[in-house]
């Protein structure tokens, strides 16, 4: 089982930074996301795994393909009828909006941090797998952008980052520690660790969150 190197608000120690139970995500069934409580600071931090996206259901490669979906059909609406078929247009429009909205923020964050490499490239899924090098039909470019900024990741938007303010849209509530029960609470920081996990879920009505 993975483990943090330590408390990331006390990396010195003696905070008494310790396990703190675990949350299911809704995808996949059954996945159990470890959390760990910071006494001093009262919050936790979990250990998602790589491939999961962050604050919304499935994975980094099945965000991406949507986005990517989106830059090749040329509108919202052309992408929908093509991907989410399933349900009536106007969720579908809502979902993929979103998934593009989230997206973009996340690349425009890494622009910023790492400006040397990616301070001309367009904030698109094939901007960056150009810039990275990557053909962008692998679906790889948000999990390698994870390991292009390891240590800034709670500052960058979720679903590529963990920083939730940006991927809870129209939703309230408080901001203080996660109680028991199924996903975690909005203000929770969450640390990765690398689980081969890339199976996505079939798919399902449009939601707002994971």
């Amino acid at each position: 089982m993975a483990t943090p190197a330590g408390c990331p608000w006390h990396p010195e120690g003696g905070c008494g930074f310790k396990r703190h139970g675990t949350y299911a995500r809704v995808w996949p069934r059954g996945c159990l996301i470890a959390r760990y409580y910071c006494p001093s600071t009262g919050r936790t931090v979990s250990l998602l795994p790589d491939c999961l996206a962050a604050w919304r259901t499935g994975s980094l490669e099945r965000v991406e393909r949507e986005v990517l979906g989106i830059e090749r059909a040329g509108s919202l609406a052309a992408a929908a009828a093509g991907q989410r078929p399933e349900i009536e247009l106007p969720g579908a429009l809502r979902w993929l909006a979103r998934a593009r909205w989230h997206v973009s923020a996340g690349l425009a964050a890494v622009r910023i941090l790492v400006p040397e490499r990616f301070e001309h490239v367009p904030l698109s899924i094939e901007g960056f797998a150009a810039a990275l090098g990557l053909p962008p039909t692998e679906a790889a470019v948000l999990r390698t952008l994870r390991g292009v900024v390891p240590g800034e990741l709670g500052s960058v938007p979720a679903p590529l980052g963990f920083d939730p303010r940006r991927a809870r849209v129209q939703r309230t509530g408080s901001q203080g520690q996660q109680e028991a029960g199924a996903d975690a609470a909005p203000g929770h920081r969450e640390a990765r660790t690398l689980t081969p996990t890339d199976v996505d879920p079939p798919d399902e009505p449009a939601q707002p969150h994971p």
